[in-house]
């Protein structure tokens, strides 16, 4: 039996040197030519001289040059595991190139060994493309090609979801085929493509990607060679562990997700807990295989995780993404969440002060990486208890990045219809008018200290009416001068003075303003130096609300939940019973 190995071929993998060989393939439209020493002429000069320019220092450039109606855009790309040198190299030899064999085109592609180029006048940067250029087959001998087959196409989803999740949207892997075949797999994407959706970028990438399987035991990646090793799957520029899981072994390390490993659930999945073949444990979160609920959180997920990495934050081990089959895979943190102590007064005494501060204090500065020190800018939007985990020591590891959003690092606020979070730790101005900015994280911290110090949650009916609000109920505290009396009676022994300052630091964290909240470093600050002077707290949440875009539109949200009206797809309720 015969399978053909059909790929849309951007790059190969030959061992032999550029030398200024031929193309490796082209494209060229056919139907408008322009004149020679023609404006558009001059403009295809200047965008491709400053590809030449620009290309080499990141690997990947795209310009606009020119008028309206004589506009050129280009773009190139070199492959994402070669040195700017090689990469200069073959950008030079592709913007001459491209012109001997596309000679007066408006519109050409071009393809080499270690990059493409590609201009047009019109504007296609942003754009996903679903036309296949070309492809190279090749056709071979091979046992069993119908479950070949199936390995070709779940590989090659795998590296595309991986691509369109990295930050160089790039992928190198292998899985097992029949008779100990091994094949080898490599996705190279246009950074133009956002990799948010990727889940609808698979497709494209397919398209747009440098692909190509190879039976050898090493795989050369620009000069260097990733010898492949047990566990060794997936290496795309975030270390040489394995990224990109088979289900198979998932199935077999949570027992095929029984009930006894069964860790809890949240509003996009369920978690299990998992042991790999090597005893390494591991936390899985299995999506309902063909909802589409969900699939938007995990890839934000696997996106954000894959740039991220602080001590206060779990660590993404992984991911699956075979047929309808979305999981990802986590460290395993023995003790659970944060929540499965601090509400349960049977277990809350494990968490004496000095954990419960240190608690606090590891939440703030892993929200502050996000806000300020990661090379990314993130809110969470859904710090809760629940979603900080603890591991052997309780120290808190901030989890499920499903609903972060990323903000560009000039942006400081955004507006959304979409409002998602939970019921009890949204800020007023973003659960009310989806004004979203670094504050609104700031907001659910501040109702998280006061929950860690009291032991209970932010509204409880199993206290007096009057008390159901945790919020209001710190404020009337303070106000009387009573503060002491939100202190959970389990916690023993504690420092007033140092209690009281952690409370009166919730406090400005839940201000009404948006502006008087502080940021997070500076409640870090707060926290941890006791000569820093503490601003005097103003008006709670929820109080005369006003549109923060617009002052003159007051917002009176009512205070009990059961009379608010939110979508049950955006708004999570937290359940009493932590898991």
């Amino acid at each position: 039996m015969f399978s053909p190995l059909l790929c849309c071929l951007i790059f190969l993998f030959p061992l032999f040197s550029l030398a200024y060989e031929d193309p490796s393939g082209n494209s060229c439209d056919g139907t408008t030519y322009y004149a020679p020493n023609s404006t558009f002429s001059s403009n295809l000069d200047t965008a491709l001289q400053t590809l030449q320019n620009t290309t080499a220092s990141s690997g990947f450039a795209t310009t606009t040059s020119g008028s309206i109606n004589q506009t050129v855009t280009a773009l190139a790309l070199c492959r994402a595991t070669i040195n700017p040198s090689d990469c200069q190299l073959c950008i030079d030899v592709a913007t001459s190139g491209i012109r001997n064999v596309c000679p007066n085109g408006t519109a050409a592609q071009v393809w080499y060994t270690l990059c493409m180029l590609r201009y047009s006048h019109r504007n296609f940067v942003n754009k996903t493309d679903y036309t296949l250029i070309f492809s190279l087959a090749g056709t071979f001998t091979v046992p069993d090609p119908d479950i070949y087959d199936a390995k070709v196409r779940r590989l090659m989803q795998n590296l595309s979801s991986t691509a369109g999740a990295s930050e160089k949207r790039y992928a190198v892997g292998r899985t097992t085929a029949p008779e100990n075949l091994t094949l080898y797999g490599y996705v190279d994407c246009t950074r133009d493509i956002d990799g948010d959706g990727f889940g609808t970028v698979v497709l494209a990438v397919l398209v747009l990607c440098a692909v190509k399987w190879r039976k050898r035991d090493e795989v050369e990646t620009g000069g260097s060679k990733i010898v492949e090793e047990e566990n060794e799957e997936m290496s795309e520029g975030i270390g040489t562990r394995s990224f990109m899981y088979d289900l198979e072994v998932l199935v077999a390390a949570t027992g095929n997700f029984c009930l006894a490993n069964r860790l809890g659930a949240g509003g996009f999945g369920t978690v299990y807990k998992g042991m790999m073949a090597n005893g390494e444990e591991i936390a899985v979160k299995k999506l309902v295989p063909g909802s589409t609920q969900g699939i938007e959180e995990f890839s934000n997920e696997v996106r954000l995780l894959l740039k991220l990495q602080h001590r206060n934050l779990v660590r993404l081990f992984g991911c699956c993404v075979e047929g309808e089959n979305r999981l990802l895979v986590y460290e395993y943190l023995q003790n659970k969440s944060l929540d499965h102590f601090i509400f349960d007064k049977s277990k809350s005494a494990l968490l004496d002060w000095p954990k419960r501060y240190n608690v606090i204090i590891g939440v703030a500065r892993g929200l502050l990486y996000l806000h300020e020190d990661s090379q990314l800018k993130i809110i969470h939007r859904d710090i809760k208890a629940s979603n900080i985990l603890l591991d052997e020591l309780m120290n808190p590891k901030i989890s499920d990045f499903g609903l972060a959003k990323l903000f560009k690092d000039e942006q400081t606020h955004h507006r959304t219809r979409r409002i998602v979070g939970t019921f009890g730790y949204m800020a007023p101005e973003y659960a009310t008018r989806g004004f979203m900015s670094s504050k609104i994280d700031v907001f659910s911290f501040g109702v998280l200290i006061l929950e860690i110090i009291s032991g209970r949650r932010n509204y409880d009916m199993e206290f007096d009416e009057q008390d159901w609000e945790l919020l209001k109920l710190a404020w009337r505290l303070e106000e009387e001068g009573q503060l002491t009396d939100l202190v959970d009676v389990t916690i023993g022994s504690f420092p007033q003075d140092q209690v009281l300052k952690c409370i009166r630091i919730g406090l400005l964290c839940c201000q009404q303003s948006i502006r008087d909240r502080p940021t997070m470093s500076s409640t870090v600050l707060m926290l941890s130096n006791d000569s820093v002077t503490m601003p005097i707290e103003g008006t709670h949440g929820y109080q005369n609300i006003r549109d923060p875009v617009d002052p003159h539109n007051n917002i009176n949200a009512p205070t009990n939940p059961e009379n608010e009206s939110f979508s049950k797809n955006s708004i999570t309720f937290s359940s009493a019973n932590g898991r």
